[in-house]
């Protein structure tokens, strides 16, 4: 009996039994996926929103450095008042219409600091009613609080900002917000306007992020197995974005080594008795060396008889002096980039208007005090050599040495510099340029550190000595020759080895012709 009883006290236990440990099972995978399907869905929610935040940070960082780049396209110096249809405003104009390359069909304006109104635009030739129009914007002066989109706390008015640089997201209506950076040129009442529709990145990574956030939660019964493809999916998807930023990144750059390669000399000035050559070469795709040579006559119409200090014109052929320009400025890539195209612009302007050189000097110096950030500096080679006398006059800001090369005595001097780099302090510290008197067969050569400081696989410096070698080597020879000399020495020494800093070279030899009278 007991045995009888036995069996069915075990069937009906072992059904209640059986029935508990599949719910359990049940209940416990249930559990299981509903937690991890909360706890994923937490987290992708924070990661989100911290991978945007930081999407929005760097993109933010890179439109405040457009705008930094585009600021230095315009003339350090701008009128006071800009009226439509001046020559003033039509040099303005040019350059906001030109900027065709920015990111996120972006585009460049210059508004007026004071009351916002807008007057250089791009589309302002098809549609002159834009001149004076209002900029409405607002840009977000906080993205800690509010929704995911980072657009709440208060609003900071685009035009009350006292910053020098302001770059943010800006609401453009209640439902579309751009990218936008300011930047104020110079001392002027101008402030230059970037735009772009960058907002199209996060609008990407959202979309595709609710796509996986609606797959994730539609299986939560299986979303142990689809967490790690679901986190791949994210990643690859935040890469693209990402990707997108880098590749406008590098078209940034792009432009910007067109722009500064553009502002090397390509046709020399030639004169009677003067033989010149110069090569520079980034180590990125912008670097912060620059040279300049610019031919310069008398303006008949300023100088009784052609002669004198004064304004003077842009010449190729025949002229009277000859600029000369060899600069370093710290670091190289595109903030040293615009550093030294700023330099150039300013030296040509003083020389057109016939300013002393060390004049010249003294204002640029005064100028990148300014401008610069603190630690930053250009060191250069300033020269204008006299056509006739075969006078050359030589500041040397912070570089050196210059070379000059004495065919009568078959030597080499060289000269140290004259003073700290431009940009260190407001005053230059020295009241006269170096006069330096040239002979026929004479020449004059000065290399940025890039040449120099060239190091090798074994890290040791090339040295000044394998330049002043190449020189004596080609004294006979043109300009080129002894440039190309300084270049092979370079490469020599450099071999697999890729060039870790800009460098540049100037060469001056004088072959006769006029001479003091």
């Amino acid at each position: 009996m007991a045995a009888r009883r036995s069996q069915p006290a075990s069937r009906v236990l072992s059904i209640p039994l059986i029935q508990s440990r599949r719910t359990l099972v049940i209940a416990a995978v249930a559990l299981q996926a509903v937690i991890l399907a909360v706890g994923w869905w937490w987290t992708f929610s924070v990661v989100r929103r911290e991978i945007a935040e930081s999407v929005r940070n760097y993109i933010v960082r890179e439109n405040a450095e457009l705008a930094e780049n585009i600021a230095g396209l315009f003339p350090s110096m701008l009128p006071e008042m800009l009226e439509r249809g001046s020559d003033d405003w039509e040099e303005l104009q040019s350059i906001v219409e030109n900027l065709d390359d920015l990111p996120g069909d972006g585009f460049a304006c210059l508004i007026d600091a004071a009351s916002g109104e807008i007057l250089c635009h791009p589309d302002l030739r098809a549609d002159p009613g834009l001149y004076g129009s209002r900029v409405n914007f607002t840009i977000e002066a906080s993205a800690e609080a509010g929704d995911d989109d980072g657009l709440g706390g208060s609003d900071l008015r685009l035009l009350e900002a006292p910053a020098e640089m302001v770059s943010g997201r800006a609401r453009v209506t209640p439902l579309e917000t751009h990218f936008v950076a300011t930047k104020r040129l110079g001392d002027s009442n101008y402030r230059l306007l970037v735009h772009q529709r960058t907002d199209r990145l996060f609008e990407i990574g959202r979309q595709k992020t609710n796509v996986i956030r609606l797959t994730a939660g539609g299986v939560g019964l299986a979303v142990i197995g689809l967490s790690a493809i679901a986190v791949r999916a994210v990643v690859r998807r935040y890469d693209s974005v990402f990707e997108t930023a880098n590749r406008e990144h590098e078209d940034n750059l792009r432009l910007a080594q067109e722009i500064q390669t553009s502002t090397l000399p390509t046709d020399l000035p030639r004169a009677p008795g003067v033989d010149i050559a110069g090569w520079s070469q980034p180590a990125d795709e912008t670097g912060g060396d620059t040279f300049d040579v610019v031919g310069l006559a008398y303006d008949a119409t300023a100088h009784a008889g052609g002669t004198g200090a004064g304004p003077s014109r842009l010449v190729t052929e025949h002229p009277d002096r000859i600029g000369l320009l060899l600069a370093d400025a710290t670091g190289h890539g595109i903030g040293p980039a615009l550093s030294v195209t700023e330099l150039r612009a300013m030296l040509r302007m003083g020389m057109r208007g016939g300013v002393p050189l060390i004049t010249a000097v003294q204002q640029i110096n005064a100028q990148l005090h300014d401008d610069l950030p603190p630690g930053r500096f250009i060191t250069a080679w300033i020269a204008e050599y006299d056509v006739r006398s075969r006078l050359l006059r030589s500041v040397a800001a912070g570089h050196g040495p210059v070379l000059i090369y004495r065919a009568a005595a078959g030597a080499i001097e060289s000269l140290g510099s004259d003073t700290y780099p431009l940009g260190v302090m407001p005053e230059l510290g020295v009241s006269m340029s170096v006069a330096i008197a040239l002979d026929p067969g004479d020449a004059v050569v000065c290399v940025s550190d890039g040449i120099n400081e060239a190091m090798d696989s074994a890290r040791r410096q090339l040295g000044i000595e394998p330049v002043e070698a190449a020189l004596r080597n080609t004294a006979a020879g043109s300009a080129e020759e002894t440039l190309v000399a300084i270049r092979a020495a370079t490469d020599r020494h450099l071999g697999d080895v890729p060039a870790q800093d800009d460098r540049t070279v100037v060469v001056l030899k004088v072959t006769g012709g006029l001479g003091p009278a």
